[in-house]
């Protein structure tokens, strides 16, 4: 299939395939959750397919997983995207949907048979409120983001992905990080980082569904108690203690009540009892 981007040697189909499959597990532990995944290896699906196993599914939401990149290698982050009926919200937004059409990745080919039933989604009254639950599900995985100390939050934007528009269910495009960035690319080659970003995702679906339960049942999904008391030291990073601690950085971030990402040396935080000392 399609490998999308790549950079030193890491392909998006690889990671992305990854990350999606760490959600399916997450969301499968959580009561009341059914994850099904549209791939299970290296291969790809033809476009009705992929738009028809989503529907036969009857899925509650449907969600696209990718990686990004940008010309400027300063730019960072994770974005969420959410159909557009109107065109896309900036030329960034435009371009990078007509890349993944053209790719295929996602969605319907133009001037398929498909057109029809697209149009007739497009025009069933219930598509506003799928509008607006789209939206809301971009915005609470946007800020699952912003709070983890993972990946920055950048923004969630609007864009004429096509396989947002095939799909009367609330759906979002989620571009998890940049590869073209250096601090997103080491988060994205590593396995921790992939659940990290995972985590990240299912975090902000339960934050949609406003599921209290799931939400406390992610919260504890580590076996180690919260009892160690330790003191920061010079060059200590949320994302270091959490390899070493066997936890992630939203964990640490909630059990500490840390409003961003930045520690200081010194500062005293709550950590399971470590796996790999320092």
């Amino acid at each position: 299939m399609d490998p999308g981007a790549s950079r030193g040697g890491l392909a998006e189909k690889a990671v992305v395939l990854d990350i999606a499959r760490e959600v399916a597990r997450l969301l499968n532990a959580l009561p009341w959750y059914r994850a099904v995944l549209t791939r299970t290896g290296d291969y790809g699906l033809e476009l009705w397919e992929l738009v028809d196993f989503a529907r036969e599914q009857e899925g509650d939401l449907f969600l696209s997983i990718h990686c990004n990149t940008h010309a400027d290698a300063r730019v960072e982050g994770m974005e969420v995207y959410f159909l557009s009926l109107q065109g896309a919200t900036d030329r960034e937004a435009r371009e990078l949907a007509d890349a993944e059409n053209a790719a295929q990745l996602v969605g319907l080919d133009p001037g398929s048979h498909h057109d029809e039933l697209v149009m007739d989604i497009l025009m069933d009254l219930k598509m506003t409120r799928v509008l607006q639950e789209s939206a809301r599900l971009s915005h609470h995985m946007l800020d699952a983001g912003r709070a983890s100390g993972v990946v920055g939050g950048r923004r969630v934007k609007q864009a004429g992905f096509q396989v947002l528009k095939s799909l009367a269910m609330p759906s979002a495009l989620v571009e998890v990080a940049y590869m073209s960035n250096q601090d997103d690319l080491k988060v994205l080659r590593t396995r921790q980082g992939r659940k990290d970003l995972a985590g990240i995702l299912v975090r902000g679906i339960a934050s949609w569904r406003q599921d209290t339960a799931g939400l406390q049942q992610l919260a504890g999904n580590s076996d180690s108690p919260w009892s160690r008391r330790y003191r920061v030291r010079r060059g200590d990073s949320l994302w270091g203690l959490a390899r070493r601690h066997g936890t992630t950085v939203m964990e640490i971030s909630r059990h500490n009540e840390l409003r961003s990402g930045a520690i200081n040396v010194g500062q005293t935080l709550r950590l399971p009892e470590a796996v790999q000392e320092p």
